[in-house]
């Protein structure tokens, strides 16, 4: 052995060159967990309280609180909880508070205030048993707010939440953070942010739109819930000078081949059946009758002649009758193009006998 060399470049690094190995250099295994809320997934082996039922596309928080009970190796190390959540806004419950706590000790505090599905990230320090602890002042039921018979104080949905270790001083961490909180500053815009939305992505409802029999809020939108459902709104027609349309956007409840049949009405009128295509999602267009420089309300109802469970057919553990899933709700200007050329494209406008059009 080059003593001079030891010298020089560090003993550890000579002994390495000679195939020694020092016991300092070997690593543990990382420590990994990967948690789904999915109906397939882990969660089940994690959650100690405050969650829901399982659902198709994951769990939703009930009450201020929910727990998960973690264990990791010790010693205690640096650890990065990332969680991947939807929460619970719609009419004038506009913001979620969410307080993270390991072991009784905060960790982060956070704010939701828009729709559809949101990451949360916060570091900590842990070993052995631990209580992962979601406090959540915020969660209210859509019973409170009169927007269905759904009596669970929700806050968070959940997808996935995953663990891993972290190193808090290295420069890709400190990176990441600096990115994470400029895309969240110059790019989250509000939920709202186009007159005559409804309904928007996420399932959120528009202050002022008063809603009955509808699911909670989904990735996707807002699942009808038994035999009928309700909306109803006001319209200024001094804004819509052109007139206005209402435009739904949805897919009917599928099971065995077979779909939900649907039919819709507005201030009372005739129903119309909602014809889907065959690949489910469909727009359809009506034409609101609207008086010179008065506010109206628009009442629209939805009928569905055979809404169902998808546990009844052995599709999840869903047990809501579903027949629906509005994805989109929405005032706009009348189409000059669509409506002179549907002839010729053969679409044809609400109402009609065919009033859908797919997209």
């Amino acid at each position: 052995m080059n003593i001079a060399l030891a010298i020089q470049r560090g003993v550890r690094e000579v002994l390495l060159e000679e195939g020694f190995e020092h016991p300092a250099r070997k690593s543990p295994p990382l420590f990994v967990q990967d948690i789904s809320f999915a109906a397939d997934g882990n969660s089940g082996d994690y959650i100690k309280s405050g969650f829901s039922q399982q659902e198709s596309s994951g769990r939703w928080t009930d009450g201020p609180e929910a727990q998960l009970a973690l264990s990791f190796p010790s010693p205690a190390r640096n650890y990065r909880l990332t969680a991947i959540v939807e929460p619970f806004l719609e009419g004038r419950h506009s913001r979620q508070r969410v307080n993270i706590l390991m072991n009784g000790e905060l960790c982060l505090e956070e704010e939701l205030t828009t729709c559809g599905l949101q990451t949360i990230t916060t570091t900590f320090r842990a070993s052995g048993p631990t209580t992962l602890t979601f406090s959540l002042p915020d969660a209210i039921s859509p019973a409170e707010l009169n927007t269905g018979s759904d009596s669970r104080k929700l806050a968070l949905a959940f997808q996935s939440a995953s663990i891993s270790p972290v190193n808090l001083h290295g420069w890709s961490e400190l990176r990441q953070r600096f990115f994470q909180r400029a895309r969240s500053f110059f790019f989250t815009k509000p939920a709202f942010n186009t007159p005559g939305v409804l309904l928007a992505r996420g399932g959120r409802w528009a202050p002022g739109v008063v809603a009955e029999n509808f699911g909670h809020p989904e990735n996707e939108g807002r699942w009808t819930l038994g035999p009928s459902a309700k909306v109803s709104f006001t319209v200024l027609s001094s804004q819509w000078p052109r007139g206005v349309e209402l435009h739904l956007f949805g897919r009917p409840m599928e099971l065995a081949g077979q779909h939900a049949r649907v039919t819709f009405s507005v201030n009372d009128s005739t129903p119309i059946p909602l014809n889907f295509s065959a690949k489910g999602w469909s727009s359809f267009y009506l034409p609101l009758p609207l008086e010179r420089a008065r506010k109206q309300i628009i009442n629209c109802e939805w009928f569905i002649e055979n809404p169902t469970a998808p546990n009844s057919c052995g599709e999840g553990n869903d047990p809501r009758p579903l027949g629906m899933l509005m994805g989109r709700l929405e005032l706009r200007s009348p189409s000059w193009l669509r409506n002179h050329l549907s002839p010729i494209l053969g679409i044809i406008p609400f109402p009609s006998d065919n009033p859908g059009r797919s997209l």
